[in-house]
């Protein structure tokens, strides 16, 4: 989990940058619910030259009538310069559901 009042230069950065965002819609038996994934790479963690870089995402799960089920920022630390693809985000907010 990264909340915005544990990780405030990771949240400064995220204000205003562009984040890569797609959606999926599944199927729950009556309504459809929407998971929109919002993501971004290599951002510092910490305020510092020696900060780890990390990949940070995000899933909120609606209603098509807009109504919000679920949101939670998620944290996936990765060292190296490796992209977080569409796939990986999903399945990181799996597991972090």
């Amino acid at each position: 989990m990264c909340r915005s009042k544990s990780h405030k230069t990771l949240y400064e950065w995220l204000e205003g940058m562009p984040l890569d965002t797609f959606s999926v819609k599944h199927w729950k038996g009556k309504v459809y619910e929407i998971y929109t994934y919002r993501y971004v790479n290599q951002i510092p963690l910490r305020n510092s030259e020696d900060a780890l870089l990390v990949n940070w995402c995000e899933l909120a799960i609606t209603r098509s009538d807009g109504t919000i089920i679920y949101k939670i920022p998620l944290r996936q630390i990765i060292e190296s310069q490796i992209l977080m693809l569409r796939r990986l985000c999903q399945m990181v907010a799996a597991d972090g559901k």
